[in-house]
């Protein structure tokens, strides 16, 4: 009997494993807020580390976008990056990994200089 409770419970246990993510309750979707110093529009991506990136959007000269990251994303254990691409130039300004929580929201203001950016979580 013992045997059969022991074998059940690791049956569980392994099944659990095995379920989709979705089944697990997949974290939400959050946010971040792009507001813009630059004089050209910025197309704005984020990625899991430095793996591949999902472009969120593109935030107009010296304006505002805010976007959705897609909750795969915040799976991220490695921290997300965002990409900022100025149009018109040949490469963009990569961030530091920045840690997002599921329900945070995230500001980021992208300066003249996408070097020079700043960003906070809340």
């Amino acid at each position: 009997m013992r045997k059969l409770i022991l074998a059940s419970a690791a049956g569980l246990a392994l099944s659990a494993c095995a379920a989709p993510a979705q089944l697990r309750g997949s974290p939400e979707a959050t946010t971040v807020l792009f507001r813009s110093e630059h004089a050209r529009d910025v197309t704005v991506a984020v990625g899991c580390g430095d793996l591949q990136q999902t472009v969120l959007g593109v935030v107009e000269s010296r304006g505002e976008g805010e976007f959705e990251i897609p909750s795969e994303t915040l799976r991220c254990v490695w921290g997300l990056r965002f990409w900022l691409i100025p149009d018109g130039h040949p490469r963009g300004y990569m961030t530091d990994p920045i840690a997002v929580r599921r329900g945070e929201q995230v500001d980021f203001w992208i300066e003249k200089y996408p070097g020079q950016s700043a960003w906070r979580t809340r």
